[in-house]
């Protein structure tokens, strides 16, 4: 989170908590320079569920910042942020519980303007024109909905403003488009370990035994040069993306509970 790296970041989180996840980078996208520092962390149990009860100190926090985290309970005075992090139990293993934004709903989705000619949207306090405007999207940028409601035309969103406070309201349904995922991932950030390991081996192995490859394709004037080079570089690349990969899995499995 911290290194923004926030597709990565989601592997870790409850998808359930995806677009609590995604408000929540949005913030730190408009306060580039914030860092939480862990400062202190107690493992507890309440009702069967474990969770670690943290408490960071943020360097560098903005106004804007102050702002949201007020908004949601979790400032205390010394720029100190206190919260429990659960854990889950899923089919793909533990996750976190990221509860750093005001969102509920029945069918939580990520959606944006369609039409390109549509410059910007009003956010409304209800469902419908004569409502006051409590915020505005943006062409290009996405805001969370509550894809279930009783209204055709309106949705319930989640939002923030310029100043990061959250906006919660409605806006209109028929000019936007439903994207499929909150946290798209790359071939290298979809990978297990141990997949990760295995294709290291072989990417190693193709490194120091596929010369007779590379001095074929050098062997051909020019183009044979431009290949041969692209394909030691998309080499070299594919096991520099993976060993960091493996090392990050590494980091996380033996972080202390």
């Amino acid at each position: 989170m911290n290194a923004r790296e926030f597709n990565a970041a989601s592997l870790y989180v409850y998808p359930g908590d995806y677009a609590k996840l995604s408000l929540y980078t949005d913030v730190l996208e408009k306060n580039p320079d914030t860092f939480l520092k862990l400062k202190d962390k107690q493992n507890v149990k309440k009702n069967g569920i474990k969770g670690v009860v943290v408490e960071f100190q943020c360097l560098n926090a903005t106004p804007y910042y102050r702002n949201y985290m007020k908004s949601i309970g979790l400032w205390n005075s010394s720029d100190i942020i206190r919260d429990t992090i659960f854990i889950r139990e899923t089919s793909k293993g533990d996750k976190l519980s990221f509860e750093w934004a005001d969102i509920e709903g029945e069918n939580i989705k990520l959606a944006s303007i369609r039409d390109e000619t549509i410059k910007s949207m009003n956010i409304r306090a209800g469902m419908g024109t004569k409502y006051p405007v409590v915020g505005q999207l943006d062409y290009g940028n996405s805001v969370i909905i509550d894809d279930y409601s009783e209204n055709p035309e309106w949705v319930k969103c989640f939002a923030i403003d310029e100043l990061c406070n959250p906006v919660n309201g409605y806006i209109y349904r028929n000019s936007l488009t439903i994207n499929q995922e909150f946290f798209p991932l790359g071939i290298f950030d979809s990978m297990g370990l141990l997949v990760a390991v295995i294709i290291v081996v072989v990417l190693g192995f193709i490194v120091v035994y596929g010369h007779a490859i590379i001095a074929a394709l050098f062997s051909i004037p020019v183009a044979g040069w431009l290949l041969g080079a692209g394909l030691i570089i998309g080499l070299l690349y594919s096991i520099y993306q993976l060993i960091e990969k493996i090392l990050f899995e590494l980091f996380i499995i033996n972080l202390p509970f």
